[in-house]
């Protein structure tokens, strides 16, 4: 289980079923978790300790859905082996069957619990829990009914089919109000809005649909999901929609009534999503932005004020992941030269993304050097030691080192000499040890102190 607040998996994990679980159902109080399996059962299990509470045993195939009663007190749980059946939970012992014609896929109370829809192949089913009879058959699918969701109000039932639709139904009459097409692949999930206006549909298409009930149009798709999506929900004031899909991925989405304000922020939201990566800097962006004739002043406006957020978002952790595999090259000596330019390579472009970071800086600067780029790396080290100063105290020794050898191989020994010396006394001093800087300085030593024959430049 999850903790809401946090995000974070909880220490409760609810280990028991011998099959695979398909489905899982919150008690109205929140206090028992049913689960329904393949190994042909529904286990209570307590939400607090996570301690199994019992098992409903029945049912002769898999368990495809269960659901509680709006009091809490029965349970239905609908089943390949062509029945709906019903549990009085306190006992735990089974209250009814109702007999279906063929496997059930899925079975949910109305929200007085005065009725049961039942789903499946190409019909819905409609019952009547205290009578335990049929009230209606709803018939009109091509193929198998994937899931049911009753309105608010109970007067209305939508239901999921693998045929690609959604078909809304009056539950008094037990007649078709509308079909409700545009996915292109089964749709598997359905659920109504908590003002029962709108419907959202989740399908193997990888999209999300969202409906207006009074017209039965669609009034939004949200794609993102890389699968099928599975099931979806939406949060108890309507603002969002919550899907899973089979990628391994939960989305939410904004299900507000759709605004020209609205509008113009999905509509940028996309933009700078695409043209982001596609630039290579916040300048170029903004310059790519301010001379599109594509768009419209007001997502040009708003892609201008979102763009600096955006090109962080994007640029930052790209550099940072540039700027470690440069440095994880750089920091060695005595590597093919062609390592070394691959990694000055990387740490121009995580320099180009966000400029002016001193510690991408001294990373270019050493890749630099160890490329035999003496002047550039003199230049950038340079640069890179007055940003990095002020965060070390007023000497960035890291950068000191790398100046004192390039300086060397520039002729200007005296130089090197002293900025080694200095750097020595730097880390002498320092209330840590720091491994990295004293094999740099070995480094130094060795070059400065002891220095090879000269090399043609």
């Amino acid at each position: 289980m999850w903790d809401v607040d946090s995000g974070r998996r909880s220490t409760v994990t609810l280990a028991g079923h011998t099959g695979r679980v398909d489905f899982v159902s919150f008690s109205p109080d929140g206090k028992t978790v049913a689960s329904a399996s393949r190994d042909k059962t529904v286990k209570l299990w307590d939400t607090v300790t996570g301690r199994q509470r019992g098992t409903l045993t029945g049912h002769t195939g898999s368990v495809k859905s269960v659901a509680f009663s709006p009091d809490g007190e029965t349970i239905a749980s609908a089943s390949a082996d062509k029945t709906v059946k019903l549990w009085d939970v306190a006992t735990g012992k089974e209250a009814a069957t109702l007999a279906m014609q063929t496997g059930v896929s899925f079975a949910t109370f109305s929200p007085d619990g005065t009725r049961i829809a039942a789903s499946s192949p190409g019909t819905v089913t409609l019952w009547d829990v205290a009578t335990r009879r049929q009230t209606a058959t709803l018939t009109g699918h091509t193929d198998n009914v994937f899931c049911v969701a009753f309105g608010p109000n109970g007067n209305r039932l939508a239901s999921a089919s693998n045929d690609n639709t959604v078909k809304l139904w009056d539950v008094a009459a037990g007649r078709e109000i509308a079909t409700l097409t545009g996915h292109t692949h089964f749709v598997m999930g359905v659920a109504f809005s908590p003002d029962g206006t709108r419907i959202a549909s989740a399908s193997s298409d990888e999209t999300v649909k969202l409906w207006d009930v009074a017209t039965g149009r669609e009034t939004a798709t949200f794609t993102g999901h890389k699968g099928p999506v599975r099931t979806v929900a939406f949060s108890p004031g309507g603002r969002l929609i919550a899907s899973g899909g089979f990628d391994g991925t939960v989305k939410l989405w904004d299900a507000r009534p759709w605004t020209p304000k609205l509008k113009v922020r999905y509509e940028t939201r996309g933009y700078l999503t695409f043209h982001t990566p596609r630039c290579s800097s916040m300048d170029a962006l903004q310059k790519a932005i301010q001379a599109d004739r594509t768009i419209n002043d007001k997502v040009r406006q708003q892609a201008l004020g979102w763009s600096k957020l955006f090109w962080f978002n994007y640029a930052g952790p790209k550099s940072f992941q540039l700027n470690n595999q440069s440095w994880e090259i750089a920091k060695q000596a005595k590597l093919p030269a062609e390592k070394y330019q691959a990694a000055v390579e990387m740490a121009l472009e995580a320099n180009s993304l966000i400029p002016g970071r001193g510690w991408v800086l001294n990373t270019l600067g050493i890749a630099q050097y160890r490329a035999q780029k003496y002047q550039e790396a003199l230049a950038t080290l340079t640069h890179a030691e007055k940003l990095n100063a002020p965060l070390y105290g007023g000497e960035s020794t890291h950068d000191l080192v790398f100046l004192a050898m390039t300086h060397f191989q520039l002729n200007s020994k005296t130089k090197a000499a002293a900025l080694l010396k200095k750097v020595k006394s730097l880390a002498a001093k320092a209330k840590q040890k720091d491994a990295e800087l004293d094999a740099f300085i070995k480094e130094a030593e060795t070059l400065i102190q002891s220095p090879p024959p000269e090399k043609k430049k």
